[in-house]
């Protein structure tokens, strides 16, 4: 079974893009590598002056990360910018599930320095982008 990445947004209308495994027929957003974080939660240490030792304070869950790491391919590198350009700017611009078959992430926000290219032009018209997204909830 291959495996793939659904990304879906909701602009007024539900849509989604899927990256599909290697080979498969006309499909121009490929899957390589799918990474999510283990659970963050926010801990803090003090010092009281006076005092051995810290006090440990457990604020709670503060999420998890996933990255996405996709490569655009088509006959001519115009192509593959163009995707891109509109991937990344839908991503960016609403709250994204990320399902990757097993798991079904939700309102997953792109980070800022996110979305850019993690590889140079390969064999002429395709590249690499790496997504990486923080999950607000389970």
């Amino acid at each position: 079974m291959a495996r793939i990445v659904t990304i879906g947004w909701n602009d007024g209308s539900a849509k989604e893009i899927t990256f599909d495994a290697f080979g498969t027929a006309a499909s121009e957003r490929f899957f390589l590598d799918f990474i999510p974080s283990g659970d963050v939660y926010d801990n803090r240490r003090y010092n009281i002056p006076g005092v051995d030792g810290n006090f440990l304070i457990r604020a709670g869950f503060r999420g998890r990360t996933v990255a996405v790491t996709v490569r655009y391919q088509a006959t001519l590198l115009t192509t593959c910018t163009a995707n891109w350009k509109a991937d990344r700017e839908a991503f960016a611009r609403y709250s994204c599930a990320v399902d990757d078959g097993q798991t079904y992430y939700t309102r997953c926000t792109l980070r800022p320095d996110s979305g850019q290219r993690a590889s140079g032009e390969k064999n002429g018209a395709l590249f690499d982008v790496r997504y990486v997204w923080d999950v607000e909830e389970l």
